[in-house]
């Protein structure tokens, strides 16, 4: 698996990291192949993760273990929708209890990162404890999560505004957060400066100090202080694709990276 991957760190107390992942595959990416109507199957409400993406998430342990080396992870933030629930937890839910951190690492669910189309199955959340069961069945531990934040209105409500859930993260005083939701929403978060993003890819990138319109991309930082975090990277390049058959550079001595 290829990565858009960090293979440094600019330090500055005017910018948080942000590594944001998207769900396992789910089993309405499957539909189709599965002769289900993906656009009006009420099988599909809120869906879980097909074989493949839950052990896509598992697989993104070991990358996770090596960004948290890096980073240090103070915060992980979700999407209520089943399928970003529980990638978070196979792949990020360890955090807490495999590594030595006070107190453990907050895993707080946001309703604004539910994904945007709402009116087909998946994206349809559902009650919080039919959530916990369908976890449950599948023995993932849901202990860590505070979902609090879900307003009175859910599931109901669904799909919130990016927007708030930018200035939510702005107002944290955590600075390295992993952010795990869907398709449309990381899009929306880099500003549509991306085309495609895949399944439990992490994608890195910064919180500029002010600007609340979107995240930005570590390699178009990186490019405008004269160096580039991807091998084909240009600087006059405005749109990326974060994708499996991209030449990207991997971690590279991750231990001797503080």
């Amino acid at each position: 698996m290829h990565y858009h991957i960090i293979t440094s760190i600019q330090e500055s107390e005017a910018m948080k990291n942000i590594v944001l992942i998207r769900h396992g595959q789910s089993l309405g990416q499957t539909a189709h192949t599965r002769g289900i109507d993906r656009k009006n199957d009420n099988r599909l409400v809120d869906c879980f993760l097909t074989q493949k993406g839950m052990n896509q998430a598992h697989e993104l342990r070991k990358e996770i273990n090596d960004l948290h080396n890096i980073f240090k992870f103070e915060l992980v933030v979700t999407s209520p929708l089943t399928r970003a629930v529980a990638t978070c937890l196979l792949c990020l839910g360890h955090l807490s209890t495999e590594f030595n951190v006070n107190d453990g690492v907050p895993f707080i669910c946001h309703p604004d990162l539910a994904e945007t189309g709402g009116k087909i199955p998946e994206n349809r959340g559902r009650d919080v404890k039919d959530i916990l069961k369908d976890l449950d069945k599948h023995f993932i531990a849901t202990k860590p999560i505070d979902f609090s934040l879900l307003p009175s209105s859910w599931p109901d409500a669904v799909g919130g505004s990016v927007s708030y859930f930018m200035e939510w993260l702005a107002q944290r005083p955590e600075k390295n957060i992993a952010v795990v939701c869907h398709h449309n929403v990381i899009k929306s978060l880099l500003g549509n400066s991306i085309t495609t993003v895949p399944n439990c890819v992490p994608i890195h990138c910064v919180m500029v100090d002010g600007d609340f319109r979107s995240l930005h991309l570590q390699s178009n930082i990186n490019d405008t202080h004269g160096g580039s975090l991807l091998q084909n990277n240009s600087s006059n390049t405005k749109r990326e694709d974060v994708n499996h058959g991209k030449k990207t550079e991997r971690f590279r001595n991750s231990k001797n990276k503080k």
